[in-house]
């Protein structure tokens, strides 16, 4: 099985290091394959807004940055997980940028789903998607925005299954050790099935 796990940590965050090295030890102790992408350190420009994604390259952003790259590994990969902080309630801005310019994985024509219109997949298989979220100060009404925004984009991405959790930078390391390699094994298990 392969991952992706999409690092929009802000570096200038003292516990930054930390989440990431308990990520890459969860994965390491996993059946997944994965690629940590730090997205600070990447060329991904903002999306423009042009659709030219899908009309004129489909399937590929005009705009010549890693985002190509990234996406040839999401859409080849099982398990996309999005670290971030979170930031009222929604992602990084390294992250949303990046999430931003997968839109060329979906197609532009709409069909309802569920009683809601969405985008028909452009390919026949999605990865399932996992939201690690990060707090540094308890905030219920943040983490349930998270956790929605998390499932929407699940929706939207036509991805098997999705999975949220928020971790506090108080929380000891063994705690949260213990639960990332819980939820990587039932997102392996969901995979599987």
């Amino acid at each position: 099985m392969k991952a992706v796990v999409l690092n929009g940590l802000y570096t200038d965050q003292i516990w930054s290091d930390r989440f990431k090295n308990l990520i890459s030890k969860s994965f390491e102790s996993s059946k997944f394959d994965y690629d940590l992408i730090d997205l600070h350190s990447k060329n991904v420009n903002k999306c423009r807004g042009c659709f030219k994604c899908w009309v004129k390259t489909p399937g590929e952003c005009v705009v010549k940055d890693d985002s190509q790259s990234i996406c040839k590994l999401i859409i080849n990969s099982d398990l996309i997980v999005f670290l971030t902080p979170i930031v009222y309630g929604g992602y990084s801005s390294n992250l949303k940028t990046m999430l931003d310019k997968i839109i060329p994985l979906i197609s532009p024509f709409f069909k309802r789903y569920s009683g809601e219109v969405h985008h028909y997949p452009r390919y026949d298989k999605y990865p399932s998607i996992l939201g690690i979220g990060i707090q540094s100060y308890t905030s219920e009404d943040e983490v349930a925005c998270f956790k929605n925004l998390v499932y929407r984009n699940s929706l939207n991405f036509h991805s098997p299954a999705m999975n949220s959790q928020t971790f506090m930078t108080s929380e000891d390391d063994c705690f949260i050790n213990e639960r990332l390699n819980e939820i990587l094994l039932k997102m392996e298990e969901t995979i599987y099935a």
